[in-house]
């Protein structure tokens, strides 16, 4: 497996010595967890050492912390479809609709919707599975992910995949995952752009394009992508 080279790492090691503490671990009996000496922890926790990406995968496991808390890093893997990729990523992540496929290792749920944002034309599948990610995930860095939508022309597509997670919290009666997701709503819509944009920018034809505009739900028409996906979609 091959990473670009952007990378993030979301811990430290003050946090460490939080979750240390907080799980009443001595310092020598986590050393051992995480197979480094306990000196070099302590230089660790102390600041004066750098959590290493390796370092950081192997305390998400030892403390059983989520995937958000991994680098976030865009894996490829050669001879793999990118889209086939997303879905074993998307798999391993626990989306039940993809439970038959064959799972990746854990990455960054943020990795995993940046990747798909950057695609020219995704599965309807994969594209379906977007929201769950956002609506499971909703911890995951939004500054990245909105500065990387931005960056790749693709506000509009995430506005819309939010649009339908906001849906999914309010059907669940989750009111921060709400308020969240309104945030979120608000800053994109600041930068919202005037053409039309779609999950299928290859392939769609002209005669599909003009049938979603007439067709298309409501989150799909105000966030101006060409798509038939709705709230009602996700029985997930």
């Amino acid at each position: 497996m091959l990473y670009t080279v952007r990378r993030r790492c979301l811990m430290n090691g003050e946090q460490l010595l939080q979750m240390r503490i907080f799980r009443h671990w001595e310092q020598r009996e986590t050393a051992a967890k995480l197979s480094v000496s306990q000196p070099y922890l302590s230089l660790i926790e102390a600041g004066k050492r750098p959590l290493t990406e390796k370092l950081i995968r192997r305390a998400v496991r030892v403390f059983n912390l989520p995937p958000t808390a991994l680098p976030i890093e865009y894996p490829k893997i050669r001879r793999m479809k990118s889209e086939n990729l997303l879905a074993s990523q998307i798999a391993a992540l626990g989306y039940p609709k993809f439970s038959h496929l064959k799972k990746t290792g854990k990455i960054n749920p943020a990795a995993v919707l940046i990747s798909a944002l950057k695609e020219n034309d995704l599965d309807s599948r994969v594209v379906e599975s977007l929201p769950w990610l956002i609506f499971n995930f909703s911890e995951m860095d939004w500054r990245q992910v909105i500065r990387e939508a931005k960056l790749n022309d693709a506000q509009n597509r995430l506005g819309f995949l939010l649009s339908l997670a906001h849906a999914a919290a309010e059907q669940n009666e989750d009111g921060n995952k709400k308020d969240l997701f309104k945030r979120l709503l608000s800053t994109l819509e600041k930068s919202l752009l005037v053409l039309d944009d779609s999950f299928r920018r290859e392939s769609l034809t002209a005669t599909e394009k003009a049938w979603l505009r007439k067709n298309r739900p409501k989150d799909a028409c105000r966030w101006r992508v060409l798509s038939n996906l709705s709230a009602e979609h996700l029985i997930y």
